[in-house]
């Protein structure tokens, strides 16, 4: 299931990224600027700060180095920017849960996302339930896209997402 991935297609939101801050668990501490999309890069990243100034790294240098870090290939990578529309690939997600991160790393109703692939006979509803709510568009494809697609209509609000 999955097996290609999800490569999402949003426009840009021309937000800029937050100012750092030290981390401090329940305090809500803002993002870093970086090149990776998320809210699970934002802990990876918060995470990253904290050992780094546990280490004496300098706020600047770890500034620097998180807006320098453009991820794993496949894994949220921002393959190409037209127009304002920006084209990731996730392709290293290749089961519902993984996908459901990725979905959850874009503004619900500017995403087109491919989905599909090899049918692993794992539950499919919780992805079809954040599909439906976040995508403006889904293209289901593989030996698991029509099953996708079956459930993604059926929980259609009007008339999005589309369903290809």
């Amino acid at each position: 299931m999955l097996a290609a991935g999800l490569h999402c297609r949003t426009r840009s939101s021309g937000r800029t990224a937050a100012t750092p801050t030290d981390v401090q668990p329940g305090k809500g501490a803002r993002g870093w600027a970086g090149g990776v999309p998320g809210p699970h890069n934002q802990r990876n990243a918060q995470a990253a700060w904290a050992i780094g100034k546990l280490l004496g790294i300098g706020r600047a240098d770890a500034e620097r180095a998180l807006a320098a870090f453009e991820g794993l290939p496949n894994r949220l990578a921002l393959v190409a920017e037209r127009r304002g529309v920006r084209y990731y690939d996730d392709s290293k997600a290749t089961t519902p849960d993984g996908a459901l991160v990725a979905l959850a790393s874009f503004d619900a109703g500017r995403i087109v996302a491919i989905v599909g692939g090899y049918d692993k006979h794992i539950p499919l509803d919780a992805l079809a339930d954040a599909l439906a709510a976040r995508c403006k568009a889904v293209i289901a494809t593989g030996a698991v896209g029509p099953q996708v697609a079956a459930l993604v209509e059926a929980r259609r609000r009007g008339c999005a997402p589309e369903v290809v």
